[in-house]
């Protein structure tokens, strides 16, 4: 289950930038914006990210939206990005490796694609 922190306070999470990754998608992916991953990084030229460059990525204002839905839809859509692993996706959002695989009819753990779509219990 997500903990929605108080409202004074930014979670943070940080992202390794991927070979093919754009601002747009890594910003995508966490529910945020290019400006604001940008402005948090002190990026000028959104065009221009390194392979290996740690984003930081305040996550507040999507970890609130996500505890908003959670009651809507009884789960929560992820699109799985280059370099996610279940166990790095199941660490975000406070669940078991075994949730994913069950809700998601996954056949084998260690294999899952970019751009898939994935539920999360919440």
């Amino acid at each position: 289950m997500i903990t929605t922190p108080p409202n004074n306070v930014n979670k943070i999470e940080y992202y390794t930038v991927q070979s093919g990754n754009t601002l747009s998608q890594i910003a995508a992916s966490f529910g945020t914006t290019v400006n604001e991953i940008a402005g948090l990084n002190g990026i000028r030229n959104v065009n221009l990210i390194f392979i290996g460059e740690v984003l930081k990525i305040d996550v507040t204002r999507n970890l609130e939206e996500i505890k908003g839905n959670e009651y809507e839809t009884g789960h929560i859509l992820y699109t799985v990005m280059r370099g996610n692993t279940l166990t790095y996706i199941a660490n975000r959002f406070g669940v078991t490796i075994q949730s994913i695989v069950r809700l998601n009819n996954i056949l084998n753990p260690n294999l899952i694609f970019t751009g898939e779509r994935l539920r999360i219990n919440n």
